[in-house]
């Protein structure tokens, strides 16, 4: 990896050894790490504002019990084999097309809905019951359910504000045996430090509360700062019967973008010194194979789980695979009911992935291999 330039210090930066989340941080350019709008005549009450500054932990009493990865325990079985390809929005197609699908996944937005008693998130009701979800996703009895917790702010935000116990509860008994940790929103650019390292702490406990319901919780490997990186290695060191981690890229689309955040992940990974399998969320095809190889040279193996398929069949786009030069095309295929085409994007995607992964792991060389 290219070494990274020197950060430069900000002018209040000398305030961050007081801050009471300098030890998870490691000090900031953007201290002291205050209200975003003081200085804006919109400003949001603090009750009001999804920005976890300093000031909003000083101001209102927001009754949260964060936990570090310090705090946290969670064992994932052994015994279980991840396919290279897990789709997501598999509720739009029909139930002969995922046959042979034996992991399917279901991300925020199809999950959860607002409920109408309070301000927070409630499962929707094609979830009410093992049958009635597996009617919905179209899947067989056999398939194993995964919910991918990915989606916007505003869903998020009502999750973090539901009984979530009663939540993961209520997911177990609708079939769903694993869960990823939530994607709550980290923009390093716009937001201070501090709002962001609560995020990652906001992870963590949901974290701790899936693996409470006795579902398989998964950690979502994102970071702020190199802090973070080191205690993300350490904790995974420490963390044996940890091998399944994951990265959701769903808003990184840029190459830069990807090349930047794909290199953090896998500084985390490489100082462990062993093998995980890592699920890659919402990687465009294309992008995936720009990070798969890397991955798998370095002795890890993978999941793709996306909804790019079946979003590209509904746009009425056939996704196609160069064999030879390893291109994905698009075309139009106004002949094709919009559902026809999700369903042979589903397949070509199923087959794609799993020839391309195997190909991969075959040629990556042993001696370059963690494990």
């Amino acid at each position: 990896m290219e070494d990274k330039p020197p950060r430069q210090l900000g002018m209040f930066t000398y305030l961050c050894k007081e801050c009471d989340k300098y030890k998870l941080c490691g000090g900031t350019d953007r201290a002291p790490c205050t209200c975003v709008y003081k200085l804006k005549k919109n400003k949001l009450d603090c009750k009001d504002c999804q920005i976890y500054c300093s000031e909003r932990d000083k101001d209102i009493d927001i009754g949260i019990q964060f936990k570090t990865l310090n705090e946290l325990e969670i064992f994932q079985p052994k015994k279980i084999t991840l396919p290279p390809f897990i789709p997501l929005r598999t509720n739009q197609v029909n139930n002969d097309c995922l046959v042979d699908f034996n992991w399917v996944g279901v991300d925020a937005k199809v999950l959860f809905c607002k409920s109408r008693k309070k301000n927070a998130a409630d499962l929707k009701k094609f979830f009410a019951s093992e049958e009635a979800t597996r009617s919905h996703l179209k899947v067989t009895k056999n398939a194993n359910l995964m919910v991918i917790l990915n989606g916007s702010d505003d869903i998020l935000e009502l999750f973090w504000t539901a009984r979530r116990s009663e939540l993961f509860n209520r997911l177990r008994d609708s079939g769903f045996i694993a869960l990823t940790g939530p994607t709550f929103s980290i923009i390093t650019k716009s937001r201070p430090t501090y709002h962001n390292i609560n995020m990652l702490l906001r992870h963590h406990k949901v974290l701790s509360e899936i693996a409470d319901a006795g579902l398989i919780a998964i950690p979502n490997l994102y970071s702020v700062t190199n802090v973070d990186r080191a205690i993300w290695s350490k904790w995974l060191k420490d963390s044996p019967d940890v091998w399944i981690v994951s990265r959701d890229f769903s808003r990184t689309k840029a190459t830069r973008s990807l090349k930047a955040e794909f290199g953090e992940m896998v500084e985390i990974l490489s100082a462990t010194g062993r093998a995980f399998h890592v699920i890659l969320v919402g990687v465009a095809l294309r992008n995936s194979l720009k990070i798969v190889p890397p991955l798998i040279e370095l002795g890890h193996s993978c999941s793709i789980a996306t909804s790019f398929p079946v979003l590209k069949g509904f746009g009425g786009l056939e996704i196609r695979f160069d064999n030879l030069s390893g291109q994905v095309e698009y075309v139009l295929k106004p002949d094709k009911t919009l559902v026809e085409i999700a369903e042979a994007n589903l397949r070509v995607a199923r087959k794609f992935f799993h020839r391309f992964m195997s190909y991969e792991a075959k040629e990556s060389s042993p001696k370059k291999r963690i494990a």
